[in-house]
Protein backbone atom coordinates (compact mmCIF):
# COMPACT_ATOMS: atom_id res chain seq x y z
CA UNK A 1 0.00 0.00 0.00
CA UNK A 2 2.85 2.39 0.85
CA UNK A 3 6.56 2.38 0.05
CA UNK A 4 9.09 5.12 0.81
CA UNK A 5 12.69 5.31 -0.41
CA UNK A 6 14.85 8.06 1.06
CA UNK A 7 18.12 9.31 -0.46
CA UNK A 8 19.93 11.87 1.69
CA UNK A 9 23.67 11.26 1.19
CA UNK A 10 26.05 12.02 4.06
CA UNK A 11 23.25 12.90 6.45
CA UNK A 12 23.29 11.40 9.94
CA UNK A 13 19.70 11.18 11.15
CA UNK A 14 20.47 9.13 14.26
CA UNK A 15 20.24 11.95 16.85
CA UNK A 16 16.98 13.23 15.40
CA UNK A 17 15.42 9.79 15.18
CA UNK A 18 16.42 9.14 18.79
CA UNK A 19 14.52 12.29 19.78
CA UNK A 20 11.43 10.93 18.00
CA UNK A 21 11.43 7.52 19.65
CA UNK A 22 9.90 8.90 22.86
CA UNK A 23 7.25 10.79 20.90
CA UNK A 24 6.22 7.59 19.13
CA UNK A 25 5.65 5.89 22.48
CA UNK A 26 3.71 8.91 23.70
CA UNK A 27 1.46 8.93 20.63
CA UNK A 28 0.73 5.24 21.12
CA UNK A 29 -0.47 5.91 24.66
CA UNK A 30 -1.44 9.11 26.46
CA UNK A 31 -0.68 11.28 23.43
CA UNK A 32 -3.96 10.36 21.73
CA UNK A 33 -5.75 13.03 23.76
CA UNK A 34 -3.33 15.73 22.68
CA UNK A 35 -3.11 14.53 19.06
CA UNK A 36 -6.79 13.80 18.53
CA UNK A 37 -6.62 12.88 14.84
CA UNK A 38 -5.03 9.57 15.82
CA UNK A 39 -8.11 8.35 17.69
CA UNK A 40 -10.49 8.88 14.78
CA UNK A 41 -8.80 6.20 12.68
CA UNK A 42 -10.11 3.53 15.07
CA UNK A 43 -13.68 4.84 15.30
CA UNK A 44 -16.80 3.64 13.55
CA UNK A 45 -19.55 4.47 16.03
CA UNK A 46 -20.13 7.97 14.63
CA UNK A 47 -20.72 6.69 11.09
CA UNK A 48 -23.96 5.02 12.15
CA UNK A 49 -25.58 8.40 12.72
CA UNK A 50 -24.08 9.96 9.58
CA UNK A 51 -25.09 7.31 7.04
CA UNK A 52 -28.89 7.87 7.05
CA UNK A 53 -28.46 11.64 6.72
CA UNK A 54 -26.00 11.26 3.85
CA UNK A 55 -28.16 8.68 2.09
CA UNK A 56 -31.18 10.96 2.23
CA UNK A 57 -29.17 13.67 0.52
CA UNK A 58 -27.75 11.27 -2.07
CA UNK A 59 -31.19 10.15 -3.13
CA UNK A 60 -32.81 13.60 -3.07
CA UNK A 61 -30.28 15.92 -4.72
CA UNK A 62 -28.36 16.16 -7.99
CA UNK A 63 -25.68 18.48 -6.57
CA UNK A 64 -24.00 19.05 -3.21
CA UNK A 65 -22.09 22.31 -2.76
CA UNK A 66 -19.51 22.26 0.05
CA UNK A 67 -19.15 25.73 1.57
CA UNK A 68 -15.85 25.67 3.45
CA UNK A 69 -12.36 27.05 3.19
CA UNK A 70 -8.85 26.42 4.48
CA UNK A 71 -8.25 23.27 6.46
CA UNK A 72 -11.95 22.43 6.57
CA UNK A 73 -11.98 22.21 2.76
CA UNK A 74 -8.64 21.01 1.40
CA UNK A 75 -8.63 17.55 2.99
CA UNK A 76 -12.20 16.75 2.01
CA UNK A 77 -11.58 17.98 -1.52
CA UNK A 78 -8.44 15.85 -1.80
CA UNK A 79 -10.21 12.66 -0.73
CA UNK A 80 -13.28 13.07 -2.89
CA UNK A 81 -11.32 14.21 -5.96
CA UNK A 82 -8.94 11.25 -5.78
CA UNK A 83 -11.68 8.68 -5.14
CA UNK A 84 -13.83 10.05 -7.95
CA UNK A 85 -10.90 9.91 -10.38
CA UNK A 86 -10.13 6.30 -9.45
CA UNK A 87 -13.69 5.18 -10.04
CA UNK A 88 -13.83 7.09 -13.33
CA UNK A 89 -17.57 7.48 -13.00
CA UNK A 90 -19.89 10.39 -12.46
CA UNK A 91 -20.61 10.96 -8.81
CA UNK A 92 -24.27 11.13 -7.85
CA UNK A 93 -24.81 13.67 -6.52
CA UNK A 94 -22.19 15.86 -8.18
CA UNK A 95 -19.95 17.46 -5.53
CA UNK A 96 -18.86 21.07 -5.99
CA UNK A 97 -16.40 22.83 -3.67
CA UNK A 98 -16.90 26.54 -3.09
CA UNK A 99 -13.62 26.72 -1.17
CA UNK A 100 -12.35 30.11 -2.31
CA UNK A 101 -14.39 33.28 -1.95
CA UNK A 102 -14.68 34.80 -5.41
CA UNK A 103 -17.25 37.28 -6.66
CA UNK A 104 -17.23 35.92 -10.22
CA UNK A 105 -17.41 32.27 -9.16
CA UNK A 106 -20.19 32.92 -6.70
CA UNK A 107 -22.20 34.86 -9.28
CA UNK A 108 -21.76 32.03 -11.81
CA UNK A 109 -22.94 29.44 -9.28
CA UNK A 110 -26.03 31.47 -8.49
CA UNK A 111 -26.85 31.59 -12.19
CA UNK A 112 -26.17 27.94 -13.02
CA UNK A 113 -27.26 25.94 -9.96
CA UNK A 114 -30.73 24.51 -9.78
CA UNK A 115 -31.28 25.44 -6.15
CA UNK A 116 -34.26 23.12 -5.89
CA UNK A 117 -31.95 20.17 -6.62
CA UNK A 118 -28.94 21.40 -4.59
CA UNK A 119 -27.88 20.64 -1.03
CA UNK A 120 -25.38 22.87 0.79
CA UNK A 121 -22.92 21.43 3.30
CA UNK A 122 -21.53 24.32 5.40
CA UNK A 123 -18.33 23.61 7.38
CA UNK A 124 -16.63 26.01 9.77
CA UNK A 125 -14.94 24.93 13.00
CA UNK A 126 -15.17 28.35 14.62
CA UNK A 127 -18.49 29.25 13.05
CA UNK A 128 -16.95 32.66 12.43
CA UNK A 129 -15.06 32.08 9.18
CA UNK A 130 -15.79 35.22 7.18
CA UNK A 131 -15.61 33.66 3.72
CA UNK A 132 -17.83 30.71 4.62
CA UNK A 133 -20.39 32.87 6.42
CA UNK A 134 -20.62 35.26 3.46
CA UNK A 135 -21.29 32.43 1.01
CA UNK A 136 -23.69 30.71 3.39
CA UNK A 137 -25.86 33.79 3.81
CA UNK A 138 -25.91 34.48 0.06
CA UNK A 139 -27.01 30.92 -0.76
CA UNK A 140 -29.40 30.81 2.20
CA UNK A 141 -31.41 33.73 0.88
CA UNK A 142 -31.22 32.50 -2.72
CA UNK A 143 -32.48 29.09 -1.62
CA UNK A 144 -35.24 30.66 0.45
CA UNK A 145 -36.56 32.35 -2.68
CA UNK A 146 -36.42 29.05 -4.57
CA UNK A 147 -37.71 26.52 -2.02
CA UNK A 148 -39.56 28.59 0.56
CA UNK A 149 -40.02 26.86 3.90
CA UNK A 150 -38.02 23.74 2.94
CA UNK A 151 -34.63 25.28 3.81
CA UNK A 152 -33.83 22.60 6.40
CA UNK A 153 -34.00 20.03 3.61
CA UNK A 154 -31.32 21.88 1.61
CA UNK A 155 -28.65 22.70 4.23
CA UNK A 156 -26.42 20.79 6.63
CA UNK A 157 -24.05 22.57 9.03
CA UNK A 158 -20.87 21.30 10.72
CA UNK A 159 -19.51 23.62 13.41
CA UNK A 160 -18.14 23.52 16.95
CA UNK A 161 -20.47 23.27 19.93
CA UNK A 162 -21.32 26.47 21.78
CA UNK A 163 -22.43 29.88 20.65
CA UNK A 164 -21.13 31.13 17.30
CA UNK A 165 -22.71 33.01 14.38
CA UNK A 166 -23.02 29.99 12.09
CA UNK A 167 -24.67 27.80 14.72
CA UNK A 168 -26.94 30.69 15.73
CA UNK A 169 -28.19 31.15 12.16
CA UNK A 170 -28.57 27.38 11.68
CA UNK A 171 -30.68 27.09 14.83
CA UNK A 172 -32.85 30.02 13.78
CA UNK A 173 -33.52 28.35 10.42
CA UNK A 174 -33.97 24.88 11.90
CA UNK A 175 -31.07 23.41 9.90
CA UNK A 176 -29.50 20.06 10.86
CA UNK A 177 -26.24 20.60 12.77
CA UNK A 178 -23.35 18.20 13.41
CA UNK A 179 -20.64 19.02 15.96
CA UNK A 180 -17.11 19.75 14.79
CA UNK A 181 -14.60 18.51 17.37
CA UNK A 182 -13.32 21.82 18.83
CA UNK A 183 -9.96 20.25 19.71
CA UNK A 184 -9.27 19.10 16.14
CA UNK A 185 -7.51 21.43 13.68
CA UNK A 186 -8.95 21.62 10.16
CA UNK A 187 -6.08 20.01 8.27
CA UNK A 188 -6.02 17.16 10.79
CA UNK A 189 -9.79 16.61 10.59
CA UNK A 190 -9.99 14.35 7.54
CA UNK A 191 -10.80 11.20 9.55
CA UNK A 192 -13.52 12.91 11.60
CA UNK A 193 -17.07 13.66 10.47
CA UNK A 194 -15.65 16.70 8.63
CA UNK A 195 -14.32 14.23 6.07
CA UNK A 196 -16.72 11.36 6.67
CA UNK A 197 -20.02 13.13 6.02
CA UNK A 198 -19.11 14.65 2.62
CA UNK A 199 -17.50 11.35 1.59
CA UNK A 200 -20.74 9.54 2.37
CA UNK A 201 -22.69 12.16 0.44
CA UNK A 202 -20.42 11.53 -2.55
CA UNK A 203 -20.89 7.75 -2.29
CA UNK A 204 -17.47 6.85 -0.88
CA UNK A 205 -16.61 4.87 2.23
CA UNK A 206 -14.97 6.76 5.12
CA UNK A 207 -14.68 3.49 7.05
CA UNK A 208 -12.13 2.30 4.51
CA UNK A 209 -10.32 5.64 4.74
CA UNK A 210 -10.01 5.12 8.48
CA UNK A 211 -8.86 1.54 7.97
CA UNK A 212 -5.99 2.85 5.86
CA UNK A 213 -5.09 5.35 8.56
CA UNK A 214 -5.27 2.67 11.23
CA UNK A 215 -3.02 0.38 9.17
CA UNK A 216 -0.41 3.14 8.97
CA UNK A 217 -0.65 3.73 12.72
CA UNK A 218 -0.19 0.03 13.40
CA UNK A 219 2.93 0.06 11.23
CA UNK A 220 4.27 3.02 13.23
CA UNK A 221 3.45 1.72 16.71
CA UNK A 222 4.63 -1.84 16.02
CA UNK A 223 7.93 -0.81 14.45
CA UNK A 224 10.86 -2.45 16.19
CA UNK A 225 13.02 0.58 15.42
CA UNK A 226 12.15 4.19 14.68
CA UNK A 227 14.14 3.85 11.44
CA UNK A 228 11.36 1.58 10.17
CA UNK A 229 8.82 4.41 10.43
CA UNK A 230 8.56 6.29 7.10
CA UNK A 231 7.04 9.43 8.64
CA UNK A 232 9.79 9.64 11.26
CA UNK A 233 12.48 9.28 8.59
CA UNK A 234 10.85 11.95 6.45
CA UNK A 235 10.54 14.37 9.36
CA UNK A 236 14.11 13.77 10.49
CA UNK A 237 15.45 14.35 6.98
CA UNK A 238 13.46 17.59 6.65
CA UNK A 239 14.65 18.87 10.00
CA UNK A 240 18.32 17.89 9.63
CA UNK A 241 18.58 19.35 6.12
CA UNK A 242 16.99 22.59 7.35
CA UNK A 243 19.22 22.71 10.41
CA UNK A 244 22.28 22.28 8.15
CA UNK A 245 21.13 25.11 5.89
CA UNK A 246 20.41 22.75 2.98
CA UNK A 247 16.63 22.83 2.88
CA UNK A 248 14.59 25.99 2.60
CA UNK A 249 11.77 24.30 0.67
CA UNK A 250 10.06 20.95 0.35
CA UNK A 251 8.74 20.00 -3.10
CA UNK A 252 5.97 17.42 -3.30
CA UNK A 253 5.70 16.39 -6.95
CA UNK A 254 3.17 13.81 -8.06
CA UNK A 255 3.14 11.92 -11.33
CA UNK A 256 -0.45 10.80 -10.77
CA UNK A 257 -2.81 13.65 -11.50
CA UNK A 258 -5.46 11.96 -9.37
CA UNK A 259 -3.32 12.84 -6.33
CA UNK A 260 -2.84 16.52 -7.16
CA UNK A 261 -5.40 17.69 -4.60
CA UNK A 262 -3.62 15.55 -1.99
CA UNK A 263 -0.44 17.54 -2.61
CA UNK A 264 -2.43 20.76 -2.15
CA UNK A 265 -3.72 19.46 1.19
CA UNK A 266 -0.21 18.47 2.32
CA UNK A 267 1.08 21.93 1.38
CA UNK A 268 -1.65 23.52 3.50
CA UNK A 269 -0.93 21.13 6.39
CA UNK A 270 2.82 21.76 6.29
CA UNK A 271 2.57 25.55 5.98
CA UNK A 272 -0.06 26.01 8.68
CA UNK A 273 1.53 23.62 11.18
CA UNK A 274 5.26 24.31 10.91
CA UNK A 275 5.71 27.95 9.89
CA UNK A 276 6.06 29.40 13.38
CA UNK A 277 8.78 31.17 15.33
CA UNK A 278 10.94 31.42 12.22
CA UNK A 279 10.86 27.65 11.69
CA UNK A 280 9.69 25.43 8.87
CA UNK A 281 10.43 24.98 5.19
CA UNK A 282 8.45 26.39 2.28
CA UNK A 283 6.04 23.78 0.88
CA UNK A 284 5.83 23.63 -2.91
CA UNK A 285 3.74 21.38 -5.14
CA UNK A 286 4.40 20.20 -8.68
CA UNK A 287 2.66 17.99 -11.22
CA UNK A 288 4.57 15.70 -13.53
CA UNK A 289 5.23 15.54 -16.35
CA UNK A 290 3.86 19.10 -16.79
CA UNK A 291 6.19 20.86 -14.38
CA UNK A 292 9.31 19.11 -15.69
CA UNK A 293 9.22 21.78 -18.37
CA UNK A 294 9.71 24.65 -15.92
CA UNK A 295 10.19 23.88 -12.25
CA UNK A 296 12.65 21.04 -12.79
CA UNK A 297 15.19 23.50 -14.18
CA UNK A 298 14.88 25.39 -10.90
CA UNK A 299 15.24 22.27 -8.76
CA UNK A 300 18.31 21.07 -10.66
CA UNK A 301 20.27 24.25 -11.33
CA UNK A 302 18.71 26.72 -8.95
CA UNK A 303 19.80 27.12 -5.31
CA UNK A 304 20.55 23.67 -3.81
CA UNK A 305 18.16 24.16 -0.91
CA UNK A 306 15.23 21.90 -1.74
CA UNK A 307 14.15 18.46 -0.60
CA UNK A 308 12.10 16.79 -3.33
CA UNK A 309 9.47 14.10 -2.77
CA UNK A 310 8.26 12.25 -5.88
CA UNK A 311 4.80 10.77 -5.31
CA UNK A 312 3.65 8.04 -7.68
CA UNK A 313 1.06 5.29 -7.70
CA UNK A 314 1.92 1.71 -8.51
CA UNK A 315 -1.11 1.10 -10.69
CA UNK A 316 -1.63 4.06 -12.96
CA UNK A 317 -4.50 3.67 -15.38
CA UNK A 318 -2.92 2.44 -18.59
CA UNK A 319 -4.77 4.83 -20.85
CA UNK A 320 -4.61 4.57 -24.61
CA UNK A 321 -1.54 3.48 -26.56
CA UNK A 322 0.12 5.72 -29.11
CA UNK A 323 -0.96 4.46 -32.58
CA UNK A 324 1.88 2.71 -34.40
CA UNK A 325 0.78 3.87 -37.84
CA UNK A 326 1.11 7.54 -36.93
CA UNK A 327 4.57 6.97 -35.39
CA UNK A 328 5.93 5.24 -38.49
CA UNK A 329 5.38 8.37 -40.53
CA UNK A 330 8.60 9.87 -39.12
CA UNK A 331 11.70 8.04 -37.85
CA UNK A 332 11.99 10.28 -34.78
CA UNK A 333 8.58 9.12 -33.56
CA UNK A 334 9.11 5.36 -33.65
CA UNK A 335 10.10 5.16 -29.98
CA UNK A 336 6.50 6.10 -29.11
CA UNK A 337 4.86 3.35 -31.16
CA UNK A 338 2.42 1.26 -29.10
CA UNK A 339 3.59 2.89 -25.86
CA UNK A 340 0.81 3.27 -23.31
CA UNK A 341 0.39 6.75 -21.87
CA UNK A 342 0.94 5.41 -18.35
CA UNK A 343 4.26 3.88 -19.44
CA UNK A 344 5.42 7.20 -20.86
CA UNK A 345 4.55 8.98 -17.60
CA UNK A 346 6.33 6.27 -15.56
CA UNK A 347 9.44 6.63 -17.72
CA UNK A 348 9.46 10.38 -17.16
CA UNK A 349 9.07 9.94 -13.40
CA UNK A 350 12.01 7.51 -13.38
CA UNK A 351 14.10 9.94 -15.43
CA UNK A 352 13.30 12.79 -13.02
CA UNK A 353 14.37 10.70 -10.04
CA UNK A 354 17.62 9.63 -11.67
CA UNK A 355 18.44 13.18 -12.74
CA UNK A 356 17.90 14.47 -9.20
CA UNK A 357 20.08 11.67 -7.82
CA UNK A 358 22.86 12.45 -10.28
CA UNK A 359 22.65 16.12 -9.30
CA UNK A 360 23.10 15.15 -5.65
CA UNK A 361 19.76 16.60 -4.56
CA UNK A 362 18.15 15.18 -1.40
CA UNK A 363 15.25 13.07 -2.56
CA UNK A 364 12.65 10.53 -1.57
CA UNK A 365 10.09 8.56 -3.53
CA UNK A 366 6.74 7.58 -2.12
CA UNK A 367 4.82 4.95 -4.07
CA UNK A 368 1.26 4.04 -3.19
CA UNK A 369 -1.05 1.46 -4.67
CA UNK A 370 -4.31 2.39 -6.38
CA UNK A 371 -5.39 5.62 -4.61
CA UNK A 372 -8.71 4.37 -3.27
CA UNK A 373 -10.13 5.23 0.16
CA UNK A 374 -7.86 2.85 2.10
CA UNK A 375 -4.68 3.93 0.33
CA UNK A 376 -5.57 7.60 0.77
CA UNK A 377 -6.13 7.01 4.47
CA UNK A 378 -2.65 5.53 4.85
CA UNK A 379 -1.03 8.33 2.83
CA UNK A 380 -2.79 11.13 4.70
CA UNK A 381 -2.02 9.56 8.08
CA UNK A 382 1.63 9.37 7.01
CA UNK A 383 1.73 13.08 6.19
CA UNK A 384 -0.04 14.08 9.43
CA UNK A 385 2.36 12.02 11.52
CA UNK A 386 5.33 13.41 9.59
CA UNK A 387 4.11 16.93 10.33
CA UNK A 388 3.76 16.20 14.05
CA UNK A 389 7.22 14.59 14.12
CA UNK A 390 8.78 17.57 12.31
CA UNK A 391 7.10 20.01 14.71
CA UNK A 392 8.59 18.09 17.63
CA UNK A 393 12.08 18.36 16.15
CA UNK A 394 11.65 22.07 15.39
CA UNK A 395 10.35 22.59 18.92
CA UNK A 396 7.01 24.11 17.93
CA UNK A 397 3.32 23.37 18.43
CA UNK A 398 1.83 21.93 15.19
CA UNK A 399 -1.67 23.12 16.06
CA UNK A 400 -3.19 26.55 15.62
CA UNK A 401 -2.33 29.40 13.26
CA UNK A 402 -1.75 32.57 15.33
CA UNK A 403 -0.45 34.67 12.43
CA UNK A 404 -3.54 33.88 10.35
CA UNK A 405 -5.77 34.90 13.23
CA UNK A 406 -4.11 38.34 13.23
CA UNK A 407 -4.90 38.70 9.52
CA UNK A 408 -8.53 37.76 10.15
CA UNK A 409 -8.82 40.46 12.81
CA UNK A 410 -7.40 43.10 10.48
CA UNK A 411 -9.79 42.08 7.67
CA UNK A 412 -12.72 42.29 10.08
CA UNK A 413 -11.58 45.73 11.23
CA UNK A 414 -11.38 46.87 7.60
CA UNK A 415 -14.93 45.71 6.90
CA UNK A 416 -16.20 47.36 10.07
CA UNK A 417 -14.53 50.61 8.97
CA UNK A 418 -16.31 50.53 5.62
CA UNK A 419 -19.64 50.44 7.44
CA UNK A 420 -18.93 53.94 8.75
CA UNK A 421 -17.80 55.37 5.40
CA UNK A 422 -20.21 57.01 2.93
CA UNK A 423 -21.14 54.79 -0.01
CA UNK A 424 -19.89 56.22 -3.32
CA UNK A 425 -22.75 57.62 -5.36
CA UNK A 426 -25.25 57.67 -2.50
CA UNK A 427 -27.37 60.81 -2.22
CA UNK A 428 -29.19 62.14 0.78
Amino acid sequence: MFLQRLRVPDLDLSPDLARLSGLVRYLAGDGRDRHRFIGYAARDDDLTALRPHAERIRTAFATVVVLATGGSAVGVKAMISACAAVRAETSVPRIHFADNLSASTLAALLQTLDLRATHFLVISKSGRTMETLAQFMVFLEAARAAVGTRLAHHFTVITSPGENPLRHLAVLEGLPIFDYDPDLDGCFAVFSLVGALPMLMAGFDPARLRQGGAAMLERVFRASNVRAIPSALGAAAHFRLAANGKCAAHVLMTYDQRLMEVTQWQRHLWAESLSKNGCGTTPLVALGPLDQHSQMQFYLEGPPDKFVTILTSGSLAAGPAVPEAACLRHPDLRYLARQRIADIVAAEAHATIETLVQAGRPLRRITVSEPDEKTLGALMMHFMLETVFAAHLFGIDPYGQPAVEEEKILALDQLNDTQTQPVVGRTA
